[in-house]
């Protein structure tokens, strides 16, 4: 800050041109006024509306507000509306009962803000397109904007200041957008919502978009106005990637899917494990799509422990998704993790083992694997599935930075700082609930010796 002040004061003394001019203008404000009034909009048709309603409020819990029919477009239109309100995040639900008038149903989220437009105005300024002029509703004025790579939200500004109680959870903004636009995006959001880069990760697992043993860039920025993950990708989306528009932070996980699926709701993508958290993909009555997860891991144990979610014969047979499942869970770190991918009477076949690996043998044995190469790595770069058996075709990298204790002989040797990269081959056996009841793992030990410098 001395050094700034400095700065200035030089620039006027020396007289150089534009400084002066420069010093006095102001930064643009603040618009946020919370994320507990920053809403998804989610539309349904009427048929469809209060089972959509129902099944959020089972889920998340929280209350509906008064349902109304009104107009909420500056054109002639009729829809019904509501506002879920829930400790995870605030849905406003529009059931239109006339035909939904351009560009209305694009937008993916409605921001309020302190001051109409002083923000409407600000948006424009960083690189929005105003789409649809500012414009009166039954409580107050809404304008849409889009942002650079056709990301459309609506602004808008209540006559009487409305009153939500805190979130519990904050919910993230889901935005997909190309490498060609992103950081023009990002860029022009970040200094419209005064908001901070959290992370910016160039490498981020490709699970998270339905494409497991790829990678894609993932940035997380954070607001006044909430949350958001901004989703890098070429567009080579499977059905339901890109079809959620709000992720929601949920403490139990499976819990929520249990409300979820006893709510009326769809597990349309199984939970999986990256970045930390377990996250799932869920469909409701009407066809909304959301992301649910637990943000952190750190309670492992508390998470393998939660009774499983119920899932219908119909959940579908074993495909790259279990395989991804598995990938994630090693590459976690977390012993109670991968463990969770087990059926109680496991039996895992390792060549290092003199005999064959319980669910209790498996926790001692990889919980010390963990330890001995803290940087422990697969990547399944193939697969064949075929019925309950899949073959996982893995490279596997790691360092030797800890104690080895080989489970033949007992004895344990310190690590040398030497680095494994080999190809290896695990052959899983699942059952019907997607449970591993038999795992094979093949790999060459001579190549991991000579890579280690063991001496047979």
């Amino acid at each position: 800050m001395r050094k700034f002040a400095i700065s200035l004061a030089a620039a006027f003394l020396l007289g150089i041109p534009g400084s002066a001019g420069a010093a006095k203008v102001a930064p643009a404000p603040d618009f946020a006024v919370g994320p507990q009034y920053d809403t998804t909009h989610i539309y349904v048709a009427p048929e469809d509306y209060d089972r959509f309603m129902a099944s959020v409020v089972a889920t998340f819990g929280g209350t509906l507000s008064k349902q109304g029919v009104f107009q909420v477009t500056p054109t002639p239109s009729k829809t019904i509306s509501q506002l879920a309100l829930t400790p995870a995040g605030t849905i406003s639900a529009f059931g239109f009962k006339t035909p939904i008038p351009y560009p209305f149903g694009a937008e993916r989220t409605g921001y309020l803000v302190t001051n109409f437009d002083a923000a409407v105005k600000a948006a424009r300024a960083d690189g929005a397109d105003v789409t649809v002029s500012p414009f009166p509703d039954p409580i107050g004025r809404d304008a849409v904007v889009v942002w650079p790579g056709g990301v459309a939200m609506q602004i808008y500004w209540h006559t009487t200041p409305p009153s939500y109680a805190p979130l519990a959870t904050i919910p993230e903004n889901r935005v997909y957008v190309s490498a060609s636009r992103a950081n023009d995006f990002i860029h022009a959001f970040v200094k419209f919502a005064h908001a901070k880069i959290v992370s910016d990760d160039a490498k981020a697992p490709g699970i998270e978009i339905g494409r497991p043993g790829e990678t894609y860039r993932r940035v997380r920025i954070e607001s006044g106005f909430g949350k958001m993950a901004v989703l890098v990708t070429d567009g080579h989306l499977p059905y339901p990637y890109g079809r959620e528009l709000t992720g929601y932070d949920v403490a139990d996980l499976d819990e929520t899917l249990a409300k979820a699926t006893g709510g009326g709701a769809t597990i349309l993508v199984q939970p999986y494990i990256s970045d930390r958290r377990r996250a799932a993909f869920v469909q409701f009555p009407g066809g909304c799509v959301v992301e649910i997860h637990s943000a952190s891991l750190s309670s492992g144990s508390a998470a393998a422990a939660a009774p499983p979610v119920p899932v219908a014969s119909s959940a579908g047979p074993i495909d790259r998704t279990d395989l991804a499942h598995w990938e994630a869970a090693w590459n976690s770190h977390d012993i109670d993790t991968v463990l969770a991918l087990f059926s109680p009477d496991v039996v895992i076949n390792q060549p290092s083992n003199p005999k064959p690996l319980d669910v209790a043998g498996a926790r001692g044995f990889f919980g010390m694997i963990f330890k001995a190469y803290p940087d422990f790595h697969i990547a399944v770069t193939d697969s064949v599935i075929e019925g309950s058996k899949a073959v996982s075709i893995e490279r596997v990298t790691g360092t030797w930075s800890g104690p080895f204790t080989d489970p033949a002989t007992g004895a344990t040797t310190p690590g040398n700082g030497r680095q494994f990269d080999h190809p290896g081959v695990m052959v899983l056996t699942y059952r019907s609930d997607h449970k591993i009841s038999r795992l094979d793992i093949y790999w060459d030990r001579l190549v991991v010796d000579q890579q280690l410098n063991i001496k047979p």
